[in-house]
């Protein structure tokens, strides 16, 4: 596992506070992180699409989403 020094949390300003994004200056990349201690009402997969404005705003930077991204998950709905 390759470990990156110089990282950095944001959070889009109308957006809740237990949902950030961590950006990796090393290779430009971020993930979200949901705080389920500051809101133990937090669903995975609907929080992140809650949260859209925070990937625009990470996309603005251009920083890339290096985690899961759900939207792409396939599945029989």
């Amino acid at each position: 596992m390759r470990v990156h020094q110089g990282h950095q949390l944001l959070r889009d300003r109308g957006g809740s506070v237990a949902i950030k994004a961590e950006n990796c200056e090393a290779c430009n990349g971020y993930l979200k992180i949901l705080y389920m201690d500051k809101d133990p009402n937090l669903e995975a997969v609907a929080d992140d699409v809650a949260s859209v404005a925070l990937d625009v705003l990470m996309a603005e930077s251009g920083a890339e989403r290096a985690g899961i991204n759900f939207y792409l998950l396939g599945g029989d709905a």
